[in-house]
């Protein structure tokens, strides 16, 4: 049986092949420096600070336990996908990119200082204008991403709800939405008139859920899911928050589907006599058995909602006023042409970041994400005119280190090879350690058949950044063009241990082991690649190179 077929069959008996997981104090892709990490069963967070931006970020992947669990990879995958799509608005936390670190998609995401939903009702300093104003403003949000992406969150719970120190509702966590605009649509009408969309998925899409918030048709294999089906959500959120209690409490799943399904929600005003007026109509409107009775959209919802406040507060919750000015124009059009690389739809990118130069053309980040686009549209040529404008607009030390190491690269790709070590020494000469220029110099001279030289900026990039398993298995291939196979063996495997999912790592060591005489491993190794990437030809022409070789055991 090959390596891979154990490793998900029995992944706890492979612990060096799990990946990598970070602690406090490491710094992440030469950019993010962890200041704490979170987990849950199967979640990881890590809060750290943007070195380049000076920002603080929260960092989602899952645990390193679930590395060859190809349904957290898929599942994962999918909600940084359709949480990208979402874009920014100020009631959602929004996720601005996707970067894939030890096999494991990680997803950079704003990060909101303050508490949960979950953790205010548990201090209970929630008072009934707080409780209006969160619920009208999570509706802002759950209409935005129905309206913008045609997005279900299916897991609407006070723990996924965010409350910043002034007092904003974001809603966060769209681990188990669903985007279904591929979905069969029909069509209704919202309370204002307009002609919106009814949202129709399936409950057998989940792959999860929280129990007591769960609407039933949620708990009904084939039943269609939409937008009412987060506002029953809601309504059971409503419910407790109003009322202090649940609507239904059961000691099984079977037993609690059985009472959201069939039996009536208590009257909230006869749980807690003191209820203000009118709060029964709208939960239990949002808590009816029938989508049909619901409401139909949170605009809707939020006219009832803002009704209660004008009723009992004096006047309703204004939208926040947005002035739209130049510089913000182009940092949200900036923004979504990050979020379009990180989905790699690069053709929409690049009309993002040249509309982000027009409105803001002295800013060299947009400029240098000009240029990145255009050399991952092949434009090698124009991303290099790119950086070289950025380069007048008097960047930054560290803009000038990034600019000059791109420009190697791009000049890597059109095999300008004396070009691009030229590049990558003057990166090193203003930062002797960053890391890619390093890594450039590596890839220069062994372009250059100089392994040893190769060798060594590759050994210097390893001691800045020891958990890079690029690094490693670049280390690799220029011992094994210095034939010591060996030896390589050895790095390959230490970039396996950091990144278990890298194909050509696998077949770096598979070429070792072959060259070693090891041919059964050899096939393992290849086998390995070739399941992680079936296009992989390095992977087919190794195992058939082991089966010519004759020397592999029946």
């Amino acid at each position: 049986m090959a390596i891979l077929d154990k490793l998900l069959s029995k992944p706890d008996d492979s612990d060096s092949l799990k990946g990598i997981e970070f602690k406090e104090g490491d710094i992440i892709d030469q950019r993010y420096l962890v200041r704490n990490v979170r987990k849950g069963f199967m979640g990881l967070v890590y809060i750290a600070r943007d070195l380049r931006s000076d920002q603080t970020v929260a960092m989602k992947t899952f645990q390193r336990k679930f590395t060859w669990v190809e349904s957290a990879l898929a599942n994962f995958t999918r909600e940084a996908e359709v949480w990208m799509r979402l874009g920014s608005h100020p009631n959602i936390v929004q996720a601005t990119r996707i970067l894939t670190i030890a096999g494991r998609p990680h997803i950079v995401m704003e990060f909101v200082s303050g508490s949960s939903l979950r953790e205010m009702m548990r201090r209970g300093r929630l008072r009934f204008q707080h409780i209006l104003d969160f619920s009208i403003q999570i509706c802002w949000g759950m209409q935005y991403a129905y309206d913008y992406c045609s997005i279900i969150h299916r897991d609407l719970k006070p723990d996924n709800v965010m409350i910043t120190p002034d007092g904003v509702a974001k809603v966060t966590d769209f681990g188990l939405a669903q985007a279904v605009t591929h979905k069969k649509t029909s069509w209704g009408h919202d309370t204002k008139g307009h002609q919106a969309p009814k949202i129709v998925s399936h409950a057998s899409d989940l792959f999860g859920g929280s129990q007591p918030y769960m609407s039933p048709e949620q708990r009904v294999p084939g039943s269609p899911l939409g937008t009412t089906s987060d506002i029953y959500s809601l309504g059971v959120m409503l419910y407790e928050l109003m009322v202090g209690d649940l609507p239904f409490k059961a000691a099984t799943v079977a037993e609690l589907t059985h009472l959201h399904c069939n039996v009536p929600p208590p009257t909230p005003s006869e749980v807690k006599p003191n209820l203000r007026r009118g709060c029964d109509h709208v939960i239990l409107r949002c808590l009816a058995k029938k989508p049909a009775d619901r409401y139909q959209t949170f605009d809707e919802l939020e006219l009832d909602l803002q009704w209660l406040r004008k009723y009992h507060i004096g006047e309703e919750l204004p939208r926040p006023e947005i002035k739209p000015d130049a510089a913000a124009e182009a940092g949200e059009t900036n923004a979504k042409g990050v979020a379009h690389m990180s989905l790699h739809e690069n053709g929409a990118a690049l009309k993002c970041f040249r509309r982000a130069t027009e409105l803001e053309p002295e800013k060299t980040s947009y400029w240098i994400n000009l240029g990145m686009c255009q050399v991952a549209l092949l434009a090698y040529s124009d991303g290099l005119k790119t950086y070289e404008h950025a380069l007048t607009l008097s960047p930054t030390n560290d803009q000038k280190v990034r600019l000059y190491w791109l420009a190697g690269e791009a000049h890597e790709y059109l095999y300008q090879l004396r070009e691009a070590l030229d590049a990558y020494d003057k990166a090193l000469a203003i930062d002797n350690k960053e890391r890619r220029a390093w890594l450039g110099r590596g890839r220069v001279y062994s372009a250059l058949a100089l392994p040893r030289e190769a060798f060594q900026a590759y050994e210097f990039a390893s001691k800045l950044d020891p958990s890079d398993p690029q690094t490693w298995r670049s280390m690799g291939v220029a011992t094994l063009e210095l034939n010591q196979p060996k030896q390589a063996i050895y790095y390959f495997e230490q970039a396996l241990k950091l990144n278990p999912r890298d194909a050509k790592a696998w077949c770096g060591k598979g070429q070792s082991l072959l060259e070693t005489k090891r041919s059964a491993e050899a096939q393992q190794a290849y086998e390995t690649a070739y399941k992680l990437d079936p296009n992989s030809a390095e992977a087919l022409m190794g195992m058939a190179r082991v089966k010519g070789s004759g020397s592999l055991r029946a």
